[in-house]
């Protein structure tokens, strides 16, 4: 009970700073065009549109949460939590070009009909509980790798007008996984988190079953709409 009660104070010490980690990298393969910020820092907005668009966007912020986990200096900086280090150092082997999985989940109304019942009706709290619901998957994974995911947080924010509402996407690689949420905004403003997620059932995800059977059994969401994209 102990554990628990502290696991929960820490997700909400972390959820006041989530997002606010990450040091933006350039990524020399941004497939945009760049009207604030270029393409290489957290202010960048974009005008140029491809079909795989949020594909390549979210794409763009994994990278930069394995760069960040790789960035020793960020790290040490950090924390001298040599347990937390461990964590993050086994992330940093990351790898981009590994082969992954990628799920798409649009409607997102599940998790707040859980979270907080069906009569919450404030733009506000829903966005927040977007937001922690990596940290909720990592919380139950210990608090150790609650910390050390928390701290490898980043996000993004660009124009694009086709998104009409909130959507995850999931990246299962081979030794390692990611969730990115994209919230849309007025004037086609769309803002973006990623998130490395730490959970055994997560490991060589292949279909969808997989994961409506992880978010059933780990966090009790029933009735997501789970695509497989690729």
């Amino acid at each position: 009970m102990k554990t628990k009660k502290l696991i929960g104070k820490l997700m909400l010490f972390l959820l006041s700073f989530t997002f606010i980690s990450c040091k933006t990298y350039k990524n020399s393969e941004v497939n945009s065009i760049g009207i604030i910020g270029s393409a290489d820092g957290p202010t960048a907005i974009y005008i140029k549109v491809n079909p795989n668009f949020l594909i390549q966007k979210s794409l763009d912020i994994i990278q930069n949460l394995c760069l960040l986990a790789k960035d020793s200096t960020y790290i040490n900086y950090s924390t001298n939590n040599t347990e937390i280090i461990k964590v993050i150092d086994n992330l940093s082997s990351c790898d981009l070009n590994s082969k992954y999985t990628l799920f798409k989940v649009e409607d997102l109304r599940p998790f707040i009909s859980v979270f907080l019942g069906d009569s919450i009706n404030n733009d506000n709290i829903t966005e927040r509980i977007y937001k922690s619901i990596p940290m909720k998957i990592n919380s139950y994974s210990g608090s150790l790798k609650l910390a050390a995911t928390s701290l490898l947080s980043c996000d993004d924010v660009f124009h694009y007008d086709k998104l009409k509402a909130p959507c995850l996407f999931i990246y299962s690689f081979d030794k390692f996984c990611c969730m990115v949420l994209f919230m849309p905004h007025n004037e086609s403003i769309v803002q973006s988190y990623a998130n490395f997620i730490i959970n055994p059932m997560l490991i060589n995800l292949q279909t969808e079953a997989q994961i409506k059977d992880f978010f059933s059994k780990v966090l009790d969401v029933q009735g997501l709409d789970i695509e497989l994209v690729k």
